[in-house]
Order: structure tokens, then sequence, then C-alpha cells
């Protein structure tokens, strides 16, 4: 009887350790849980804080980005941390720079380095760090047309000079593009045919037309430069119907007839609308905006300085002249570089993808650079001493477009919107 007590006694005693220890253990696990749980916790606090220091970092990228677009001359950047206005607790700065130590930056190009913080993770420090660069495609001229999409040409003749020496005879009329070109009967293009990033769909097609020159391949597209207006719209619109009035009332002062002279000169200035015909009106000298547009038949529009006129719409020309001076010999005196015409749509969404604009002109002749990404050139019987740069142009009828090499070294970078090229995750610690 003894040994079976014992027994008894002895296995409730093994439980009961058996029993302890497992309390021991579980508890021991649990807290193991718990204390992993918190780490999680924590860490997953710290990765969400760091993923809202980088959004806030991109987005300061993007926001000055946004703000080289309404003003291409802002250059102060964000050098206090701005809270973001949903989220007060996330931060960001950013400065622009000139350098930066993740890129080459060419000539005029700009860097960011923006860096983002959040409250929510570690207070007061950098959890994030991004950069990026910008940069606005050149608005060099090198050829007497090139277009984005597509450029037809029939019953056209390209040429080239350079105004500056009329002696210079190693200057080709050659055209480029980026999509299709077609040479239709009767266009022949005294140069070379450039094809840029060429496919089986788009080149070169040779229907009818010829060239003298060569035949020539870029591996890549032309970043072809989108053009704003260096002024805000204007509300007038000076049009036959009130151009009289508006050249008599002594109190507009942007209209009125040369000092020792006849013809009425318009002042520099924003315009809602140019539309008048049969007159001839000179353009004073600097920065003119027809936020609308111009439409001119049978003028002679004279330039008195070099003179840049931003169209937002469209253009059409008849019968008109637009700064084309011929002395008593017969020799031309006015300068291609003396009139620049560029075409914005009025820009406001994505400057990357412009809006259409349109200009038509049938016998009118252009000493001057016609310019648009998003414009659509329809011609007939026109000259142009100069360039032209467009999106889509259909040249016909008779039509000269003659390459004037002076255009090369026009500078237009303050009518040319600022484009990113990319944006980086950066170390946090990258300076600022």
């Amino acid at each position: 009887m003894m040994s079976v007590k014992w027994y008894k006694e002895a296995r409730g005693a093994v439980l009961s350790l058996v029993i302890l220890f497992a309390t021991l253990f579980i508890g021991l696990l649990m807290g193991v849980l718990l204390q992993s749980a918190q780490l999680n916790g924590r860490v997953n606090a710290q990765s969400q804080a760091e993923m809202q220091a980088r959004y806030a970092a991109h987005g300061a990228i993007e926001r000055a980005y946004g703000k080289l677009s309404e003003d291409p001359t802002w250059r102060d950047g964000f050098p206090i941390r701005t809270p973001l206005p949903q989220n007060p607790r996330v931060s960001y700065r950013l400065k622009v720079k000139t350098s930066v130590p993740f890129a080459t930056l060419g000539p005029g190009e700009l860097g960011f380095i923006a860096q983002g913080y959040s409250d929510e993770g570690e207070p007061g420090k950098v959890l994030a760090a991004m950069g990026g660069t910008a940069y606005r495609p050149p608005a060099g001229f090198q050829e007497a047309a090139f277009v984005e999409g597509e450029l037809i040409l029939m019953d056209t003749e390209t040429s080239a000079y350079d105004s500056r020496d009329p002696d210079v005879t190693d200057v080709k009329g050659s055209i480029g593009g980026n999509g299709i070109i077609s040479l239709a009967s009767g266009g022949t293009v005294n140069g070379d045919v450039t094809v840029c990033a060429p496919t089986a769909d788009e080149g070169l097609f040779e229907n009818g037309g010829s060239y003298t020159g060569e035949l020539l391949q870029e591996p890549q597209e032309r970043a072809l430069p989108t053009f704003i207006s260096t002024l805000s719209s204007g509300s007038t619109s000076l049009t036959e119907d009130n151009f009289d009035d508006l050249l008599n009332d002594t109190d507009y002062e942007a209209l009125q007839v040369e000092a020792n002279g006849v013809e009425p000169v318009l002042a520099p200035g924003a315009y809602r609308e140019l539309s008048i015909k049969d007159r001839t009106l000179k353009l004073a000298g600097g920065d003119y905006y027809f936020s609308n547009e111009v439409s001119l038949e049978n003028v002679t529009l004279l330039v008195q300085g070099d003179t840049k006129m931003v169209v937002g719409r469209s253009m059409n020309l008849v019968n008109s002249n637009l700064n084309n001076v011929i002395d008593t010999d017969g020799v031309l005196e006015s300068l291609p570089t003396d009139l620049t015409i560029l075409f914005s749509d009025e820009i406001t969404v994505d400057p990357g993808e412009p809006g259409r604009s349109t200009f038509q002109g049938q016998g009118s002749i252009i000493n001057g650079v016609i310019a648009g990404k998003g414009l659509e050139a329809e011609l007939s019987g026109v000259t142009i001493r100069g360039s032209l740069q467009a999106n889509k142009a259909n040249v016909t009828g008779s039509s000269k477009l003659v390459f004037d090499k002076a255009t090369e070294n026009l500078e237009l970078s303050s009518y040319t919107v600022w484009r990113l090229r990319n944006i980086v995750v950066l170390p946090r610690n990258t300076p600022f």
C-alpha cells in the first residue's frame, strides 16, 4: 500500500513540475512574441515614415518642375521645411543646383536635391532624399524645315544662305524630322534629309520628289522645345472694326502713327487678336503676345528691331509680306533673325504635349523663323526665309523654304518650357 501511495504522490509531483515548466515556457514565449510584435510595429512605423518622407521629397521635385514651367527663371527652391497640406507631420525641403553629385549637368541644365521628413518616424531627421534634373531642349535651327510628325513637300524647293555673309556658299537647304518625310511631285531639297529614330512606318518616302545631298539617320528623336510667352494674356483685339478708332484715340498709346511718318506702329505687349487687311503695320520691336489669333490679308508687316511674336492659337496669312524689305537695287535688306514667330497654344497642362496650333499661309513671304512643337502648317505659294519647325507641315503650290544659317544662333531660352529628365532615389545623407 505504501508503494502505491508513494507512486501516486511522485507522479503528481512530476505533473506539477511539467505544468510549472510549461507555464514558464508559455510565459517566456508570450514575452518573446510580444517583444517581437512591438519591434515589428516599430519597424513598420519607421518604414511607413520613410515612405511618407520619400513621397514628400518626390513631390517637392514635381512642385519645383511646376514652378519652372510657370517661371523659367525660378531658382528659389524650398529651403525651409514645408509641411504637406494633407499631413502636416510630413514635410520636405528642396534646393535648385547647377551641379549635383548624381548626374553631369549640361549647359543650362538644373538639378534638384530634395529631403523628406516625417515626425511619425524620427522627428527632425532626414528620412529620405531624392534627386532630379531638368532641361530645356535647344531652340537652335539647323534646317530649312524640321517636323515632329509629318512633312510633305510638293511643288516646293528648298535652298539656303547666310544673311550674315552673302559670300558664304557652303550652306544647304536641308530638311529633317522625327516622323514621316514625303517628297511628292516637284518637291526638291537642295541639301540633306535627316531622319531621326527611323522605323518601318516612318522615314523618307520619295513620291516623285528628290534631294541633292545625303540621307542621314540619327539614332534618337530630337527633343523639340515647347514655347511659352514671357507676357500674360492681353484683352485688346485689333481688328478692322476698331483699328482706325484705336489709331485715332490719343489715349491709346499702344497704337500710334510713327514720328515723322505715316505708318502706324504697334508697341510691344500682350494682345488678344490682330486681324487686319489692306494695311501696312510696323512693330516697334520687343515681345508681342497674341493669345488668340493673327490674321493678315494683303498686309505689309515691318519690324523695327529684334521682334518675338508668340501666337497662342492660329495665324492666317493671305498675300502678305512679313519683314520683307527690298532696297531699290532689289537686294533683301531685312534679316530673318529679326522676326521670330513662336506658337504656344497657351500651354497650361503638359509642356511635353502642347495643344494644337495652326498656321495657314497663301501667297505670302515671311523673313523669319516660325516654330511650334504642336504647330500644324498648311502653306501654298509661301516663301519662308529663315526656318520652319512644326509638328506637321504640308507645303505646296510653288513654295520656297530658304534656310538662313544665322538662325542657328537664335537665343530663345526664355521662351522655352523646362522638362524633367529624371528623378532618382538618393542616400539620405546626400549633402544638401
